[in-house]
């Protein structure tokens, strides 16, 4: 009898300690007998410790360095934004590709224009680029041109192709060009247009075209006359031409 009792007893302490094992999580027992911080608790505090470490995880091989000393911070898109540039810390050295261009073409020599209104390639004056960035572009000529009389100007435009996209610039119809005089006794005229256009990322031609506004009089567009010559320009902001 008292062996069963024993065994009784034995099984009553397994079933008590098992109902408090299944009620009282580890996390919330005592660290130590003689520390009552909770293991829950003290392992909060250790990793507050370790995450407030400068020095945590900046080992050989470990997640800091790696990512310290990869050639390649690979962050989103767009995760650098405006607020985090302090101004004035991005300097035109740091800035690996040149967003501006710049290019100048004259005209060799002097072009006598037929017809009424029909414009024309000024020759010599186009220039051609490829930009693997979009941006905008200032084209800019400076017309020197003479007429056989009062009656007759020179009309003006851009013919700027993107792709297989034609475009005129003021429009179809161009500019009169009604400029300074520049040497009376041979009608010499100068005038200087310019128009601010879209560049896409493609390759962009750029043409000046010119027409007469009548058929009486003769109109030629200079080209070398001593300093006297036309010429076309453009400037690209925020395009890497290639």
């Amino acid at each position: 009898m008292r062996v069963l009792k024993n065994n009784k007893l034995a099984i009553i302490l397994v079933v008590i300690i098992l109902i408090f094992m299944a009620t009282n999580a580890w996390g919330n027992l005592p660290k130590t007998q003689v520390d009552n911080t909770k293991v829950e608790e003290q392992i909060d505090t250790d990793i507050a410790a370790h995450n407030a470490d400068p020095n945590a995880h900046i080992s050989a091989g470990e997640s800091t360095q790696i990512h310290k000393g990869a050639a390649v911070i690979d962050h989103p898109a767009g995760s650098i934004i405006e607020d985090k540039i302090g101004d004035d810390e991005v300097t035109p050295a740091k800035v690996s590709t040149d967003l501006t261009y710049l290019e100048q073409v004259s005209k060799n020599d002097d072009q006598t224009l037929a017809g009424d209104r029909v414009f024309v390639d000024v020759s010599d004056l186009v220039i051609s680029i490829t930009s693997s960035k979009a941006g905008s572009m200032l084209i800019q000529t400076t017309i020197f041109a003479s007429t056989s009389g009062d009656d007759a100007n020179p009309m003006i435009r851009f013919k700027v192709t993107r792709g297989a996209v034609v475009t005129y610039y003021p429009s179809a119809d161009g500019w009169d060009m009604l400029g300074k005089l520049v040497d009376a006794s041979n009608n010499f005229l100068q005038q200087t247009f310019f128009y601010i256009v879209d560049l896409p990322s493609d390759t962009v031609e750029i043409k000046v075209q010119a027409a007469r506004s009548t058929p009486d009089e003769t109109v030629k567009i200079l080209g070398l006359q001593d300093t006297q010559e036309s010429l076309l320009g453009i400037l690209t902001v925020g395009s890497a031409i290639t």
